[in-house]
């Protein structure tokens, strides 16, 4: 069995955003402490945190300090290097794993994933080319939007197409060699309404299922 972190226990979060310290505050009522770290000395999660590092997460010396100070971790997103979370999680438990993480920061892997585990998506084409966008818009329609496989978050690293004189706009995207980034084209949902259900599971495989929420 996976030991239980108890109480006055250290956790390690590696991002110090928003959710980072809603995280950080939830963990410290609950009498557990709090190492932050993010790159950022403004981010929010360092002024309740009970430890910050503020440096890189390229640097070697931080990353030894931090999982001394810690006896787990875990993520405030998904735009954390997996090199380093690999790294981490050789010497402490990292929930979630660096393998899942791998999954989550691409768009693409994420699709597919859902995709074979029968989960019903938007149906969606890969684009790295003009030609590929094409035979995108030929085979989902219009209005289309195109995603940032990596890295886009809150509406950023999106292109919404509704009609094709907005086509040449992002042709000239895909045609800029310095851009270098690969992109999802996916249908455009209508929907009424967004839902979130979140679902835990503990190191010993029990699972709870938290109440529906409506977003908004």
């Amino acid at each position: 069995m996976e030991p239980i972190l108890e109480p006055g226990s250290m956790v390690g979060v590696l991002g110090g955003g928003q959710l980072g310290a809603m995280f950080t505050g939830a963990a410290r009522r609950m009498g557990y402490r709090v190492a932050v770290w993010d790159p950022d000395s403004d981010a929010p999660a360092h002024r309740i945190a009970d430890r910050s590092f503020s440096t890189s997460f390229a640097d070697h010396d931080t990353r030894e300090r931090f999982v001394d100070s810690v006896q787990a971790l875990t993520l405030e997103w998904e735009n954390i290097p997996v090199e380093l979370c690999q790294w981490l999680e050789q010497r402490r438990p990292l929930r979630p794993s660096s393998a899942v993480l791998r999954t989550l920061q691409d768009r693409l892997t994420q699709k597919q994933f859902l995709s074979s585990c029968s989960i019903p998506v938007p149906d969606f084409a890969e684009v790295q080319s003009v030609h590929q966008l094409h035979h995108a818009i030929k085979r989902l329609g219009l209005p289309l939007i195109c995603k940032t496989a990596k890295s886009g978050y809150d509406g950023k690293g999106q292109w919404l197409i509704r009609q094709p004189s907005e086509i040449p706009q992002f042709e000239q995207i895909l045609s800029t060699p310095s851009f270098g980034v690969r992109w999802i084209a996916e249908q455009v949902v209508t929907f009424v309404r967004e839902l979130s259900v979140l679902v835990v599971r503990s190191g010993n495989g029990e699972t709870r299922v938290y109440p529906v929420v409506e977003n908004r």
